[in-house]
Formats: C-alpha cells, structure tokens, sequence
C-alpha cells in the first residue's frame, strides 16, 4: 500500500510495456492458449504493416531467432502451436525479402515441419 492515498500501488504488467514484435512479448506466455493467441497477434501485427522495415522493429530479430530455437515454439509438442509458429515465420519471411532472418538449417527446419 502506499502511504500517501492508503491504495495499493499498481505497477504496470509487462505485457502493457513489451513490444507485440519481440521475443519477451512471446516468452511471456502462461499457457497453450496464451502462446496460440500471442503467436496470432504477432502474425495480425506482422500482416497488418505491409511496409515494416525490420529496422523499424528492432525485437523482430530476437522474434525471429526465438521461433526456430530447437525445442522452442516450432517443435512444440501441440499441432496448433506449429501451426502458429510458420504462420508467423511465413510473415516473417514477407517482412525480411529477400534476405530472410535464419540461416540456410533453419530455413530448411521451418520447411520440414511445414511439411510434417
């Protein structure tokens, strides 16, 4: 509690003070669901700015990096997730072109689960 007004103090949650275009905005998830709608905002974000300049996003390439990671969002056990991971990745690959931010096995690793 404060002393001045007697309320509790209230601190903004991360999630009001983190970009929807970084890693931190994702690894915030709590739950399957909280992932799938986090990896969905970030894909409406991404589809919703056909002129983003990844300069202009300076978390985009720790987003980028953390969706590939292995045993991170695009080998997640649950299907949906997958799904959600290469809807973004596939955004992703639009906003970087023609040089896409992963490395030729990653690249290659976001095909195969592709086609998984």
């Amino acid at each position: 509690m404060s002393r001045t007004t007697g309320r509790k103090s209230r601190r903004p949650s991360q999630q009001e003070s983190v970009p929807i275009l970084s890693a931190a905005y994702l690894k915030n998830a709590k739950s399957k669901k909280d992932i799938i709608s986090r990896l969905s905002a970030i894909t409406n974000a991404l589809e919703s700015d056909p002129e983003l300049d990844p300069s202009d996003a300076p978390g985009l390439a720790s987003l980028s990096t953390l969706l590939v990671q292995p045993d991170s969002f695009l080998h997640h056990k649950d299907s949906d997730v997958r799904l959600h991971t290469l809807l973004a990745c596939m955004e992703l690959f639009y906003v970087y072109a023609p040089e896409p931010p992963w490395d030729e096995e990653e690249i290659l690793d976001i095909f195969r689960v592709m086609v998984r």
